[in-house]
């Protein structure tokens, strides 16, 4: 997992979105997030390690992305993720259906099942990524 903050910031408007995919993936998995069009997309993660886990907070504009076979097959570790919104909205599709969160929610999320994300507004967020190994027996 990549350390310290990862910003689109520093990067020129037309490479900004793309450096928000690669944060992404850098830091939840392997995510298919489809292109924009050039122009600024305004986004930070901060991943801080503790032991196994990690907190990262994350802040961006409206983007969408999915993990289907191809990003599943590509997670070496099951992780499960507790995603608590502090800002905006997010609309969570799985296979069980559709969760819809807003500022001061929370939900549970797993890195081996298929997943869909659509951020339609402004968004700031934590997510706590525990392996489900450290996870699981507290869940029975």
């Amino acid at each position: 997992m990549a350390h310290g903050l990862l910003s689109t910031e520093t990067l020129p408007p037309p490479r900004q979105y793309d450096g928000w995919r690669d944060a992404i993936r850098a830091t939840h998995h392997a995510w298919d997030m489809p292109a924009q069009p050039r122009r600024a997309f305004h986004g930070w993660v901060r991943p801080r390690p503790f032991g196994v886990t990690a907190l990262i907070a994350c802040t961006s504009d409206p983007c969408t992305g999915r993990r289907g076979a191809v990003e599943l097959a590509r997670t070496d570790q099951a992780m499960t993720g507790v995603l608590f919104l502090l800002q905006g909205r997010e609309r969570l599709a799985h296979p069980e259906g559709d969760t819809f969160l807003c500022a001061g929610q929370f939900t549970l999320w797993d890195t081996t099942r298929p997943l869909a994300f659509e951020v339609p507004e402004r968004l700031h967020k934590l997510t706590w990524m525990l392996p489900t190994e450290v996870l699981a027996p507290t869940l029975r």
